[in-house]
């Protein structure tokens, strides 16, 4: 096996990655999974041993997988806390049936069948995969079966894995995301797929929500929130756009105010962010 088993935080990945050259093999799309066992409740939990580290685990992966006889294993493994490079990424790995030789394999640290897809993993995650994108010149988001675009695991039909990576991990969202930290730190200007659900479930408090003397603008403006969140301390880009980062500050100010974390500048946000000091 070609293995590395290094981990790395968000910007030492991106560093490591700008000298990776895909000259030898170069993949034409990422598969994203999740790894059932660890979850992330006892990825988390593995932390307080004295003895373990990623490094150390990634070694017990790549013994086990050797075990199996595999000539390969996953790219990335993806924890709340660092990223875990596994399988050396200028060479094809072993993670999934149909697409071993055309794909990075990207697990991640978690079941999200039942494990919210959030915080630390969720970040990791999205930037992991937005630079591996970037780096091989992807549009995430053009999407055709096999071939281009980010693949999720339960897709590959020759798996008995059909879940994966979990109903929590949201496919819409998450490309969405990639696409928006691309246009954000690599100067992309992908367009972002808008997915509309319709019928959705709006929460009883937005319905009542006591919006008297609040302006259209007030109530309807990106731009509006994003400058309100600047003025309590966020430095946003004011472009009136729903990137992932304006979503994560408005997920900051509900957590702060006490309000549903959703990311979402409903009424109820809106009429909070106009009054907060």
């Amino acid at each position: 096996m070609n293995v590395i088993c290094k981990s790395f935080m968000i910007e030492e990945f991106k560093t490591y990655v700008d000298k990776v050259d895909l000259n030898t093999w170069k993949p034409k799309f990422p598969v994203i999974h999740n790894t059932s066992a660890p979850t992330q409740a006892q990825y988390i939990g593995w932390h307080h041993r004295s003895d373990w580290t990623p490094e150390q685990w990634g070694r017990n992966l790549v013994s086990y997988y050797s075990g199996l006889g595999w000539n390969g294993c996953p790219h990335l493994f993806v924890g709340y806390d660092k990223i875990l490079v596994l399988n050396a990424l200028n060479v094809h790995g072993t993670h999934t049936p149909s697409w071993n030789k055309i794909s990075w394999g990207i697990e991640t640290a978690a079941e999200f069948e039942n494990e919210a897809f959030d915080d630390g993993v969720k970040t990791n995650l999205i930037a992991a995969v937005a630079i591996l994108c970037n780096k091989a010149g992807f549009n995430p988001a053009d999407f055709e079966l096999g071939v281009s675009g980010i693949h999720f695991h339960k897709e590959d039909k020759g798996t008995t894995h059909q879940h994966c990576p979990g109903k929590n991990l949201i496919k819409a969202d998450f490309v969405a995301a990639v696409a928006n930290y691309m246009n954000e730190n690599f100067s992309n200007t992908f367009v972002v797929p808008v997915f509309e659900a319709s019928h959705i479930h709006i929460p009883e408090s937005v319905s009542l929500a006591d919006t008297a003397g609040m302006s259209m603008e007030e109530l309807t403006s990106i731009k509006w929130v994003q400058v309100q969140l600047n003025r309590l301390g966020e430095k946003l880009n004011v472009d009136g756009r729903v990137s992932i980062k304006t979503k994560e500050a408005v997920q900051r100010f509900q957590k702060k105010m006490w309000l549903t974390a959703d990311g979402i500048a409903g009424p109820v946000t809106r009429k909070a962010l106009k009054i907060a000091k």
